[in-house]
């Protein structure tokens, strides 16, 4: 039985993370299995070369990309063959590079905190269910969480972040004592404040530790190197 499920009781803070920016970096395997899989389905090639990934979110982002290039179609009709086809293209990728995309001191940190039964960890990301697990497979990271919230049939931000949230509380059955988002970029810390979270950056993703200062972020770290750092940021 995982440790974290048997000593539930004891859990005190809920740590929701996002993962493009913050828990790794995945040289742009994301983006060339979203146009590979737009120029299969649709004929249209770099059809992502102008769209801003940071912060986003896939289903809306494969949207806003078909608007550009004037393709009308039902998203009933599209969202399932396109990310079941994505997923495919996504994986080949991936194992090509194995865990090499994990951010500094992101392995360390989860081998310390990972099943440390003050915590409970939920993802909070804007990819589709199925490109989460397979980044967070391939990294050997999806051991430690057990529940997200995800891009797939959402429209905004922060709607993510309540829906990890929520499966957490079912999951565990606890009335977490701190919430903290722990993220890379303004869309982070923007979904934390709407729902009363705290909001812990780390700045070397897509926005400048200025800008996430700007937002409002509780603590900005310049990576997840500092166990200790992280740790203090927590108390």
């Amino acid at each position: 039985m995982n440790p974290k499920v048997r000593q539930s009781e004891h859990m005190s803070k809920l740590l929701i993370w996002d993962i493009d920016g913050t828990l790794m970096h995945c040289k742009g395997v994301g983006r060339a299995s979203l146009n590979r899989t737009f120029q299969e389905l649709f004929g249209i090639a770099d059809a992502f070369t102008h769209i801003n990934f940071g912060g986003g979110m896939d289903s809306v982002i494969v949207r806003d990309a078909m608007l550009q290039h004037g393709i009308k179609a039902n998203e009933a009709d599209w969202l399932h063959p396109f990310f079941d086809q994505y997923a495919i293209y996504l994986e080949e990728k991936l194992k090509q590079l194995g865990d090499s995309v994990l951010l500094p001191g992101v392995q360390a940190l989860f081998s310390q905190i990972g099943f440390d039964p003050r915590f409970c960890h939920a993802i909070g990301t804007g990819n589709v269910q199925v490109g989460a697990r397979l980044k967070l497979q391939n990294t050997g990271l999806s051991k430690y969480f057990e529940c997200g919230g995800y891009a797939d049939g959402l429209e905004e931000r922060w709607q993510i972040v309540d829906q990890a949230y929520n499966n957490a509380t079912a999951l565990w059955g606890a009335a977490f004592d701190a919430v903290y988002v722990i993220g890379d970029t303004t869309r982070d810390v923007e979904s934390a404040q709407k729902l009363g979270f705290q909001c812990i950056c780390v700045a070397n993703g897509f926005h400048t530790k200025e800008a996430l200062m700007a937002a409002g972020a509780n603590v900005i770290l310049p990576d997840l190197t500092d166990a200790a750092q992280f740790l203090a940021a927590l108390d």
